[in-house]
């Protein structure tokens, strides 16, 4: 079900074809600073092995590569200064809906203050903000260019539906914002 691509960034990266800013590297882990961070401090960690996503590397990493990953990623937060009292995030994603850009298993260490301004990342469990007036005048617009407008909410319909379903018809979607139009 799991299949490599070769040629992707990460395994350009571990066989020396494109540099990197090293953080850390083991033997079965590197860790290096990501190129477009969106935080002070953003370590991209990932296995050597040709893993594509973290039920693949959980499935198929013999034990060693697994306990030198996570031991890898302590000894990076020890590095850095990474602790649970100033926080940090530890993500991975997986597969198209998951948001996976490139095809080898990764985590992202996030921390430290943002860098996109006036951004701030919504908890899982927060109710939905009040629309803005951003969003008031694109409605207003859509409603103007299209003669329609509909709004969905994303709590109530299964996100990878909304982009299944071509009969939904939505020229602007804000999942964040839980909006679509």
């Amino acid at each position: 079900m799991h299949t490599y691509d070769p040629t992707n960034i990460f395994a350009r990266i571990l066989r020396g074809e494109i540099p990197n800013k090293t953080v850390m590297e083991s033997a079965h882990t590197l860790a290096f600073h990501d190129i477009n961070p969106s935080a002070a401090v953003h370590v991209l960690v990932i296995p050597k092995g040709p893993y594509v996503t973290l039920d693949h590397f959980a499935a198929e990493a013999p034990a060693e590569e697994i306990v030198d990953f996570h031991r890898t990623l302590a000894a990076i937060c020890a590095k850095l200064g990474l602790t649970p009292g100033d926080g940090y995030r530890a993500i991975t994603n997986a597969g198209v809906h998951g948001m996976q850009e490139v095809p080898h298993y990764h985590m992202h260490l996030i921390a430290g203050k943002l860098r996109k301004p006036g951004f701030t990342q919504p908890g899982l469990f927060d109710p939905p903000a009040e629309p803005s007036n951003t969003i008031a005048r694109l409605k207003r617009e859509a409603g103007e260019r299209h003669g329609r407008f509909s709004v969905r909410s994303g709590t109530t319909l299964f996100l990878p539906e909304l982009y299944r379903d071509p009969s939904h018809g939505f020229d602007i979607c804000d999942v964040r914002g839980k909006f679509c139009f």
